[in-house]
């Protein structure tokens, strides 16, 4: 019986060590007008972010191991830009040329509760008024993954909730009349 029970704890107890009851990534994203960049803080957990590049074959070392390794550090950028995209609806006013707007990845850490945060950035002459934003960041790896944002652009601030089912929005930017 003393058996039995030890394995039914074990084995409840072992999987819920590893399990989640969602998986979420949230970014913080300024428009900075004295520098002209679009800065972004982004934050998820580092062992879902290792598990998704490892899931998708992107062979970079595990992040609390990164240090500078331009390859990785490349690698990383290129993934994030692939899943964090902001273009406008009307003119290329956020683009440079053809392309879209590049996040730079500044710099990283890993905190010891198993937060990562990216730090990065993008020149950005002008925004546009009306900004489509997709962020579907490790929702081809997690299916309950939620993305949140926090948009702040002068005086507004817009949150933003990005599903599996709805990675898009669409947010119009109103700055506040500058004589109020």
């Amino acid at each position: 019986m003393k058996k039995f029970l030890f394995i039914f704890f074990f084995t409840c107890f072992s999987t819920s060590l590893n399990a989640h009851e969602f998986y979420f990534s949230f970014a913080e994203v300024e428009y900075n007008e004295v520098s002209g960049k679009l800065e972004v803080s982004l934050s998820v957990t580092a062992h879902d972010f290792d598990l998704y590049l490892e899931k998708k074959g992107v062979d970079v070392k595990p992040l609390e191991s990164f240090g500078t390794d331009s390859l990785s550090i490349k690698l990383l950028e290129q993934e994030i830009n692939s899943h964090l995209i902001f273009e406008s609806t009307h003119e290329n006013t956020i683009t440079e040329g053809s392309e879209m707007i590049w996040l730079k990845l500044e710099g990283m850490e890993v905190l010891l509760n198993g937060i990562v945060y990216f730090y990065m950035s993008a020149s950005v002459s002008q925004i546009p008024d009306e900004l489509k934003i997709k962020f579907n960041l490790l929702m081809s790896v997690f299916s309950d993954q939620q993305n949140k944002m926090a948009f702040k652009y002068r005086e507004q601030k817009y949150d933003l909730i990005f599903l599996k089912h709805e990675p898009s929005q669409i947010i119009k930017l109103y700055a506040k009349n500058e004589e109020d």
